[in-house]
């Protein structure tokens, strides 16, 4: 479990204050429909290693990216890189390529992966207190079940982002980079 929460936070960078406002954010309404599927983990590391790729290609885009990055307001634990790529995607073709080639948008992926962790989350609370207890209010059993139940598949799809981390060290450090930064900044 500890790895599965490992490889899907790699995409993903938690601040605790409030939500900054965009197109990403789902609706309570579109979070409460969501449910989760093999397709569309897949199609959202998909569009992440199309991302991966083309800023391993575009120091241009990688200094956009960056700028973007850090523009950022508090995203209460949201996924940053679909943040990030819907603000790009109307500007740089490479990044809306990334998301029309897989079938996916960024609100999709950002959905998936935030769905995901909740998964995992919520797996780690039931067994962490017992066979008898029930999810706490805002966990959709289903995506809860999902995990659960292709755990193996999720893993497996999810080291391919730990394999691009990999292949792209410079890259993988962009989000810690910029975290570290950041208090320096601020003094």
């Amino acid at each position: 479990m500890r790895t599965l929460l490992l490889l899907a936070t790699l995409s993903m960078s938690a601040t605790l204050p409030s939500f900054a406002a965009d197109s990403t954010k789902p609706t309570k309404a579109e979070a409460d429909a969501f449910r989760l599927s093999m397709d569309k983990v897949n199609r959202t590391i998909q569009a992440y290693t199309g991302i991966f790729e083309a800023l391993a290609q575009d120091p241009a885009l990688v200094a956009k990216w960056k700028a973007e990055r850090a523009n950022l307001e508090d995203t209460n634990g949201r996924d940053t890189m679909s943040i990030v790529a819907a603000r790009l995607a109307s500007k740089q073709p490479k990044v809306n390529a990334a998301f029309t080639n897989a079938g996916i948008t960024p609100k999709e992926a950002g959905m998936t992966m935030e769905t995901v962790i909740g998964g995992m989350l919520g797996i780690a609370m039931l067994e962490g207190t017992g066979a008898k207890a029930e999810l706490p209010k805002g966990f959709v059993k289903e995506n809860v079940d999902f995990v659960k139940a292709h755990k193996n598949e999720i893993v497996a799809t999810l080291s391919r982002m730990q394999e691009l981390a990999k292949k792209y060290p410079q890259l993988a450090k962009l989000n810690a980079e910029e975290s570290e930064s950041e208090p320096e900044n601020e003094k």
